[in-house]
């Protein structure tokens, strides 16, 4: 696909009506396998194969285009009140210049989504859903869909920071879970140092004219575009009988707060199992009444 039918196209869909990532035309000049994956249009596997692609994330570096992922800008005075009462994780133990991993429930107390929050200043968020979800939230939360005007990408691997000092030193210091407005390339970019691999690394949020420019300056020939694959269930795929204290991620209710204030607040504790100042009290019991199966790999290769 040339560069010329695809800026023809409006707002960047494609033809079957799949959003289309900023970095689009990058992806199938790298010979990637595309697919539609939660209303977009993405990379599936390139030439270089799977095996390869996971190596380098584990002993090198590796860039995911997770533009796909969605940014709801809320702000102003009440923004962070909205974000502590519609997510799962208490927003005080964090602050401007901070990360923060939560969920979304619904009225029954499921988890819908999980969700990164980018707390960029004062009363300045980013919320982060998964792609299917982003109006979703929008809708509850407020504020602006703000993922057309960007494109993401999540430099990670052991040596991604070593990588990525050669185009900017700045963003190559930006600690885990700590957010910072830095200059890539003469571009100010919002950076986190967030992330699913398990490996050390950011996610650079870049304005979307900027976008392929940034991609293509720091990408040595040695470094590997990735598949990105989420280990935690993205919300298309997340059961939403399973409540945030029974569910195996990571960021259970963590918030004393009264009974009902929180969306699906009842329906996760019930009356035996109100907040407390030191959270909730969970048992090892399932509650939602159903099994969870998983994969545990003998070896570090894609699962």
């Amino acid at each position: 696909m040339g560069a010329a039918s695809h800026n023809e196209r409006a707002s960047h869909f494609s033809m079957n009506g799949h959003r289309l990532s900023p970095l689009d035309d990058l992806h199938r000049e790298s010979g990637a396998k595309m697919v539609p994956f939660g209303g977009w249009e993405m990379p599936l596997s390139y030439p270089t194969g799977t095996i390869a692609e996971h190596m380098a994330c584990r002993n090198d570096a590796a860039v995911f285009d997770v533009s796909h992922l969605g940014t709801v800008r809320v702000e102003g005075a009440g923004a962070f009140h909205v974000l502590q009462r519609e997510f799962t994780n208490d927003l005080r133990k964090v602050a401007p210049g901070r990360a923060q991993y939560t969920h979304a429930c619904n009225d029954q107390g499921g988890v819908t989504d999980d969700i990164i929050v980018w707390w960029l200043s004062e009363e300045c968020f980013d919320v982060m859903p998964n792609a299917s979800n982003t109006e979703r939230v929008r809708s509850v939360v407020g504020g602006t869909d703000t993922t057309s005007q960007r494109a993401i990408l999540a430099v990670q691997g052991p040596r991604a920071r070593h990588r990525l000092a050669t185009v900017s030193q700045g963003a190559a210091n930006v600690k885990r879970f700590r957010v910072e407005t830095v200059d890539v390339l003469g571009v100010p970019c919002a950076v986190a140092g967030t992330g699913y691999t398990g490996e050390d690394g950011v996610e650079i949020s870049v304005p979307v004219d900027h976008a392929p420019t940034v991609a293509r300056h720091w990408l040595p020939p040695e470094s590997q575009w990735r598949v990105w694959v989420l280990v935690t269930p993205f919300a298309s795929r997340q059961d939403c009988r399973c409540t945030d204290t029974s569910s195996p991620l990571t960021s259970a209710p963590s918030k004393p707060i009264l009974v009902g204030s929180l969306v699906g607040t009842r329906q996760i504790f019930g009356a035996k199992r109100p907040w407390s100042s030191s959270g909730p009290s969970v048992s090892n019991e399932n509650s939602a009444g159903f099994v969870r199966s998983g994969v545990v790999p003998r070896v570090m290769a894609p699962a």
